[in-house]
């Protein structure tokens, strides 16, 4: 009897991959490291120096404030992200970038309801004494009138005689005639000159000032009228940008006006400079949030130094501060990529 022959055996197909945990339901800080733990549960648990081969900047001693044996009691923003991101690529994610959103948008919601202000309780207000009945003053007793006094006589008053005629005046009053010396002028009759009205210093120099002024008036407000200050604001620029530091292509650029010689740092503070921009406008990448500096934010510009220090420090790459990228707005409206990879 012929046996059938035998069908070959189609080995099964391994099962998908499960999908990674997330930080959803952490209310607290204890919890949120928990998160942390099972994420490195689903990576399989690797070991802290093969995780950290898989992101630029975590070290096994950031690993291990994280999810070690005594770990911090806050967790820092940029260990989480690279944490993270370690994760998901050593667990095979195919898309580690899009679960980095979820990490970072709960993390700033425990560190906003932690720093919260409490309520404060207005104290109630204290009950006013009554007022204390004040006496009236007395009445000031009205003085005794004066006695009227005795009607002086109107003393008559004579006007001096003008100037023009003192000395007929004297010689009238003494009855006899008053011939006038011509070598004496103290018997000449005095005679005033009639002086015309004519434009002075005084008057002239007013009269210029104000058209000085006028002039400059009307000058300073044509210029402010026709040289307004431009609006400043980034601009989208298509294109391939070859990153060396981060060993990517950027798709697409943001150039915004920045200022000449500001300098490039290695991390988002102003700790190590690794180049300085000589031009402007310059290109950025995305943005990012880290420590805050003299412009009053914590917003940084991720870009590459047009002069770097050396070829070791990133080949340039690295973050300007937003103080010194002239926009009106931090971060730019136009800038809407955010830098996922710290």
């Amino acid at each position: 009897m012929t046996r059938p022959p035998e069908s070959p055996l189609t080995p099964p197909s391994p099962p998908p991959p499960s999908p990674p945990p997330g930080p959803e339901g952490a209310s607290s800080w204890p919890e949120f490291t928990a998160r942390l733990r099972e994420l490195y549960e689903w990576a399989g648990t690797p070991k802290y120096r093969a995780l950290c081969s898989r992101v630029t900047g975590l070290s096994p001693a950031a690993v291990s404030t994280l999810i070690g044996k005594n770990p911090l009691s806050q967790p820092p923003e940029t260990g989480t992200r690279r944490f993270v991101f370690g994760c998901l690529t050593y667990g095979g994610h195919p898309d580690p970038e899009s679960e980095l959103p979820r990490w970072t948008d709960h993390w700033r919601h425990l560190a906003d309801a932690q720093q919260a202000p409490e309520p404060e309780i207005t104290p109630p207000a204290p009950v006013a004494a009554p007022p204390t009945p004040v006496a009236a003053p007395p009445a000031p007793v009205a003085a005794p009138p004066a006695p009227a006094a005795a009607a002086a006589p109107e003393a008559v008053l004579t006007p001096p005689p003008p100037l023009e005629a003192v000395p007929e005046a004297i010689a009238a009053q003494n009855g006899s005639p008053v011939r006038h010396d011509p070598l004496d002028r103290s018997t000449q009759p005095v005679r005033r000159r009639r002086r015309s009205w004519r434009p002075g210093r005084t008057e002239v120099g007013l009269a210029s000032s104000v058209l000085t002024a006028t002039v400059m008036a009307i000058v300073g407000f044509t210029i402010q009228e026709s040289s307004p200050d431009p609006t400043k604001n980034c601009v989208y620029v298509r294109g391939t940008i070859p990153d060396s530091n981060l060993n990517i292509s950027w798709s697409g650029f943001y150039q915004c006006p920045n200022r000449v010689s500001a300098a490039v740092y290695q991390e988002r503070s102003l700790n190590v400079v690794v180049g300085y921009a000589e031009t402007d406008p310059g290109r950025f990448m995305c943005w990012a949030r880290g420590r805050q500096h003299w412009g009053g934010n914590d917003i940084w510009y991720y870009t590459k130094a047009d002069k770097g220090h050396k070829p070791s420090d990133k080949g340039g790459w690295g973050f300007m501060p937003a103080s010194d990228v002239q926009t009106e707005e931090h971060p730019d409206p136009t800038v809407a990529r955010q830098c996922h990879f710290i």
